[in-house]
C-alpha cells in the first residue's frame, strides 16, 4: 500500500513539474497579437489598458476611469471598464492588485494608443 501511495505521490508530482517546462504558463505577446483579440466580431474594434495604480492594503493612488480617458487624446472611447488581469500576485502590501482601466477603441487608433503607453487587452 505504501509503495502505490509513493508511486502515485511521484508521478503527481512529475506531471505537475513538466506543466509548463518548455516555456511559462501564462504568457502575453502584444508583438503578435491575434485577430480574434484585436477584433470584436468583424468590428474591427480593440480593448487596451494601463493598470490603474492601486496596490494591495489600499496602498497606492487609484486613477480613475475617467481621469485615466483623457490620456487618449484624440481617440474615440466605445466603452470603459474597470478589469482584474486574473495574474497570480504575491500577497503583501504595496504589490499590485491587477486592476486595470481597460478602454474599447477602434482597431484604426490601436498605434496612437500604443503611442500613449497603452497595451493590447489580452487577458
Amino acid at each position: 500500500m505504501k509503495t502505490i501511495v509513493v508511486a502515485i505521490t511521484v508521478f503527481l508530482f512529475s506531471l505537475l513539474s513538466a506543466a509548463c517546462s518548455n516555456k511559462p504558463c501564462r504568457e502575453v505577446n502584444t508583438s503578435n497579437i491575434p485577430d480574434h483579440i484585436l477584433k470584436n466580431q468583424g468590428q474591427g474594434v480593440v480593448k487596451v489598458y494601463k493598470y490603474d495604480g492601486t496596490k494591495q492594503c489600499g496602498q497606492g493612488v487609484e486613477i480613475s476611469l475617467e481621469s485615466m480617458s483623457k490620456q487618449l487624446k484624440g481617440i474615440k472611447i466605445l466603452s470603459m471598464s474597470k478589469k482584474n488581469d486574473g495574474q497570480m500576485r504575491i500577497q503583501v502590501c504595496g504589490a499590485a492588485t491587477g486592476y486595470a482601466n481597460v478602454y474599447e477603441i477602434s482597431e484604426k487608433d490601436l498605434k496612437k494608443a500604443q503611442s500613449y503607453g497603452f497595451q493590447v487587452w489580452g487577458f
